[in-house]
């Protein structure tokens, strides 16, 4: 037997929320990129804090929880509109490896029962490195796959070859550890609090932290 499936129709979804809010549909969340984490999680899952973006038109259950990125005004770019939204997903992808990473997940696994609420997200500090952050977004384009991403890859094609990503995401784990001020010992100790993820992936990190140190 064939599961249910249960969806929402974008048009009426948006015009019940845009009723109950009293909003215009346009100003509606789903109608841009969202980063959103998985509300229930315990210290002693593989992983705890489980972010993605959501892409455009998706409505999301009480599982998740979601957040609007809101980036700094861009006065030289305003004139081309284009550039200015991609700046915007560069920044949405950067505070989403952010927020993927290992440093980021053992904070909040020292903070949580078995949910991750918004006020405990809130509470986790983020490094300040603007222009690193959009950084990290850029060169983690490639990883969101799919139709639903082409906007916002824009040029650039996805990764889909599973070596490739793997490699590509513990790169950006270990730059995140770096903007965290970690020493090498300090990072081993971060991932060694996560006993469930594959060790191989965790020597990657640590020789993309390595890498990382010696071209700084």
């Amino acid at each position: 037997m064939n599961p249910i499936e249960r969806y929402v129709v974008q048009s009426e979804g948006e015009a019940r929320l845009a009723k109950k809010w009293k909003k215009d549909v346009r100003e509606l969340p789903d109608r841009t990129y969202r980063i959103a984490w998985r509300n229930i999680a315990q210290p002693t899952d593989t992983r705890s804090l489980i972010c993605s973006v959501v892409p455009r038109g998706v409505f999301c259950g009480n599982a998740l929880n979601q957040a609007t990125v809101h980036c700094r005004e861009d006065k030289s770019a305003k004139a081309n509109s284009s550039n200015t939204m991609s700046r915007d997903y560069e920044l949405i992808s950067g505070i989403n490896v952010v927020l993927s990473s290992f440093s980021a997940d053992m904070y909040i696994r020292l903070r949580i029962a078995k949910n991750v609420s918004a006020f405990i997200l809130k509470s986790l500090p983020v490094p300040r490195e603007y222009e690193t952050i959009k950084e990290l977004g850029r060169m983690a384009l490639p990883l969101y796959d799919g139709d639903e991403f082409e906007a916002f890859r824009g040029e650039v094609a996805a990764l889909t070859d599973e070596e490739a990503r793997t490699k590509l995401i513990a790169k950006l784990d270990a730059r995140v550890a770096i903007m965290y001020d970690l020493t090498y010992e300090e990072y081993q100790a971060v991932l060694e609090t996560f006993p469930l993820v594959d060790e191989q992936f965790k020597k990657r990190c640590l020789l993309a932290f390595n890498d990382w140190k010696f071209s700084m």
